[in-house]
């Protein structure tokens, strides 16, 4: 697993040193007008763990866009720190997507230690955005396609039991199979469903800034947690 983490993240060096000059937007760090950065995981890996967790890209880890937090997700290199939980220290990675996975996990004792020891996580597209990029241009759509095939590698290395996306393109990326229970809120679209990876599971959970109530977000997550807790 973790030489083919390596290689990939050293394919997604090069390809993002190779396009920097062509898209900045999009291959350099926000706020920078030289650096290029990524992040692939959100976690430290572990080979076939319970939960993966997948989404969409990054945004900001931390209080700007160029400090510590930043600058540690977006080195490029595979994480040490499981940026889920490091924020239950009410310093550390504040961003709000941790807080929204944590919501559900810490409520319990068995989930705490599910999330500790036996979640990774990762987004499908690596390259830091503020906001939603417009990604409808040919150059843009060749990216994604790439982005696409390095996720999925990513996701293979792993090996994971379970896959949680908390992003319709993540769960539309990974998920091979007509989806099912699909739920729809009339202002947010998507937020629950099912589908397979191959013969993985994958869940679809509504992310925390789509225009979904949160209330109904706080619950597909809770549901989906006890379905797996359950098998």
């Amino acid at each position: 697993m973790i030489k083919e983490l390596e290689n990939i993240y050293t394919q997604t060096w090069g390809y993002f040193n190779e396009n920097k000059d062509e898209d900045p937007d999009l291959f350099l760090k926000v706020g920078s007008e030289t650096e290029v950065g990524f992040a692939i995981l959100y976690t430290p890996p572990i080979y076939n763990p319970k939960i993966l967790i997948c989404g969409q890209n990054p945004g900001n880890f931390g209080y700007s866009w160029d400090d510590q937090y930043n600058r540690e997700m977006l080195s490029g290199e595979i994480p040490t720190v499981n940026t889920y939980t490091a924020g239950r220290d009410g310093v550390s990675y504040p961003f709000d997507f941790a807080k929204f996975i944590r919501s559900q996990f810490d409520v319990t004792p068995e989930r705490k230690e599910l999330l500790d020891t036996n979640t990774v996580g990762m987004n499908i597209y690596p390259f830091q955005y503020n906001g939603t990029p417009n990604m409808t241009s040919r150059k843009r759509k060749d990216y994604l396609k790439t982005f696409h095939r390095l996720s999925i590698r990513t996701v293979r290395a792993i090996n994971p039991q379970k896959i949680i996306c908390i992003s319709v393109k993540a769960f539309d990326a990974l998920n091979k199979k007509e989806a099912e229970n699909v739920k729809q809120h009339e202002h947010g679209g998507r937020y629950s469903g099912k589908g397979f990876f191959g013969d993985i599971p994958v869940y679809l959970v509504g992310h925390p800034k789509s225009y979904t109530p949160v209330e109904l977000l706080y619950e597909t997550l809770d549901s989906v947690i006890k379905e797996i807790e359950s098998e």
